[in-house]
């Protein structure tokens, strides 16, 4: 699985450094350069404050072979924007005024105090909450493995790729596109 290998979504604060985006990024990009290049753009994409314009934009930037990271860092927005912010500010001046900012967020509040708590043993249970579940279908127990909260894994032995559809699907059904302007990938049409 490409979502990092979490249980969920969710990603850690701790985990979050000035570097977070640029490691998960050379994953799939081998340029130093590019790497560096990709990571600024896709924290000044998430800076934003639309979730529809920041999905548009991160998948026309990193393609749909890449939603799985998409979805990641959409999901873990705000910690990564104030954590990679916090971690490479330059002095205590700027580091007070992000925190400030956090503060004045209520999901920023819950970061910060993530950031600052000291019973590590805690916030692990928490964060990682259940690795496996097992469940039965009237014969045997059978172990679920969980794979990411989502969309796609590849069996080992045979390479096929399972897609989790209800975790692509609408909450509320179907809707309709209303936005006037679509950037689509090269290829694509409308």
């Amino acid at each position: 699985p490409s979502s990092g290998g979490y249980s969920s979504l969710d990603v850690p604060a701790r985990e979050i450094d000035a570097f977070w985006l640029q490691r998960k990024i050379s994953a799939f990009e081998s340029d130093v350069t590019q790497q560096q290049a990709l990571a600024e753009k896709v924290l000044h994409i998430l800076q934003n404050t639309d979730p529809r314009f920041i999905e548009n934009e991160l998948v026309f930037l990193l393609d749909y072979e890449r939603f799985d990271f998409i979805r990641l860092v959409n999901k873990n927005r705000k910690k990564i924007v104030f954590c990679t912010r916090l971690k490479k500010a330059q002095n205590e001046e700027e580091r007070r005024a992000i925190e400030d900012e956090m503060g004045a967020d209520p999901e920023g509040t819950a970061i910060l105090e993530s950031l600052r708590s000291t019973n590590k043993k805690t916030d692990i249970k928490r964060e990682q909450g259940a690795t496996a579940t097992t469940t039965t279908t009237g014969k045997a127990p059978i172990k679920i493995e969980n794979v990411g909260a989502g969309a796609s894994s590849v069996n080992a032995k045979t390479g096929k790729h399972v897609l989790d559809l209800d975790s692509l699907s609408f909450a509320q059904g179907a809707h309709y596109m209303s936005n006037k302007q679509v950037k689509l990938p090269t290829g694509s049409f409308r």
